[in-house]
């Protein structure tokens, strides 16, 4: 008698997203977020069918934002040179890179200074009111990277009316900080814990 397959509780949510948002299975196998992350990003991109999807960083996860937007327009925001050469060579969606001034050691000097935290992004980006963003780039994680403080500030004037606005790793004091202040902890209506905090921001 065959040994019944070992329980694999990770392998099963997936399926069961891929399953309930139309998506093949291995769209899911290079996103590095926990699915319950995964699944709540999907249900706000595709809750506005046709809409418009921006993501601040990319990588292993980039064809997943793709494929769950497919009708609509799904544009990266990315400063790591290689990183986007290589993603913009595996997806159809546009691929843009950007600079980040920032190091997140200045962090708690600017948080009150927003135009210190203005972005240079193209009209293509500016002039348009983003329905779903996702904050998940630049890097973050020691006081030598940029920081997401310039994205986070720029997530909050970029996105529409009716929009979301989510931002992953928000158990740093970073993201914490500065979605309060620029997104408004009134607004969060997700809080979900996976590999990390992800909170959503109604607008």
């Amino acid at each position: 008698v065959a040994e019944p397959a070992p329980h694999d509780p990770q392998v099963e949510a997936r399926a069961r997203i891929s399953s309930r948002y139309g998506l093949e299975p291995e769209t899911l196998d290079g996103a590095l977020l926990h699915d319950v992350e995964i699944e709540a990003i999907i249900a706000a991109v595709q809750a506005r069918p046709g809409g418009s999807f921006l993501v601040f960083g990319c990588g292993t996860d980039s064809r997943l934002w793709e494929r769950v937007n497919t009708a609509g327009r799904t544009v990266f925001l990315e400063h790591h040179p290689q990183w986007a050469g290589d993603v913009a060579a595996s997806i159809q969606s546009e691929v843009i890179l950007v600079s980040y001034w920032t190091q997140r050691a200045q962090w708690a000097d600017l948080l009150d200074q927003p135009e210190r935290l203005v972005m240079d992004l193209p009209p293509s980006v500016r002039d348009h009111q983003w329905d779903v963003v996702f904050v998940d780039g630049p890097t973050g994680f020691d006081d030598s990277t940029p920081g997401r403080m310039q994205s986070i500030f720029e997530a909050s004037r970029l996105v529409s009316a009716g929009g979301m606005v989510f931002v992953h790793d928000c158990e740093r004091p970073v993201e914490a900080a500065y979605s309060t202040v620029y997104l408004g902890s009134d607004r969060r209506s997700i809080s979900v814990w996976g590999h990390a905090l992800l909170n959503g921001y109604s607008f």
